[in-house]
């Protein structure tokens, strides 16, 4: 059984490293794209009578899909991660033996899922019928309709800034109890067996 437990303690922390990884790689690259994009100052063909700056449309869909597949990844790590601490804590809890260890893990946890999901589900689609609404109205010339739907985008975007600061934040929170307690709760576990052969053999 501390086999099982030692296994779903590393698929846990694993899982938020890779998660950790995904939100600070997917700012990183978004910081690097606009202000390299914005150098080249690309003109759009396609856009010819929309007047407002094209790099940043450009910039715009190549972060798009940068976002998108960090969203997947996250989504992915957040499941394996709740999965592997529901398999710790579950049979504890069911026991009645869950301490304050696992309430921390719990706590931490579903702090950052929380965050996730408010992402997933309220900011980003917020944010992408903002974006794809400007995209539409420059792709047709429609200046002032694509200024409103920049703007709007641009109001959510310090917003969107912060939720993914308090993301990061939350998961690498995660990350470090789920490291710490996970390994001192196997060695304890190894501790206890070890008592348990001495006393049986003795």
């Amino acid at each position: 059984m501390s086999s099982l437990r030692a296994i779903l303690n590393v698929a846990n922390t694993t899982a938020l490293g890779l998660w950790l990884g995904t939100v600070v790689m997917t700012g990183a690259t978004a910081a690097l794209i606009f202000p390299t994009v914005r150098d080249l100052a690309p003109t759009l063909p396609s856009h010819a009578t929309y007047t407002g700056e094209h790099w940043l449309i450009v910039a715009g869909r190549v972060a798009a899909r940068v976002f998108l597949v960090s969203d997947i990844v996250q989504f992915t790590c957040a499941c394996v991660a709740l999965g592997t601490l529901a398999g710790l804590v579950v049979p504890r809890m069911i026991k009645s033996r869950l301490g304050l260890n696992e309430w921390v893990r719990v706590l931490t946890l579903g702090v950052a899922c929380v965050l996730l999901a408010y992402q997933l589900l309220i900011m980003s689609p917020a944010m992408t019928t903002e974006l794809q609404l400007y995209w539409a109205a420059a792709s047709q010339g429609k200046n002032d309709v694509a200024m409103i739907h920049q703007t709007a985008f641009n109001t959510m975007h310090p917003q969107a800034s912060r939720l993914i600061g308090a993301l990061a934040f939350s998961v690498l929170a995660a990350l470090i109890v789920s490291a710490t307690i996970g390994t001192s709760g196997s060695r304890s576990l190894r501790g206890d067996e070890g008592d348990l052969t001495a006393a049986s053999k003795g």
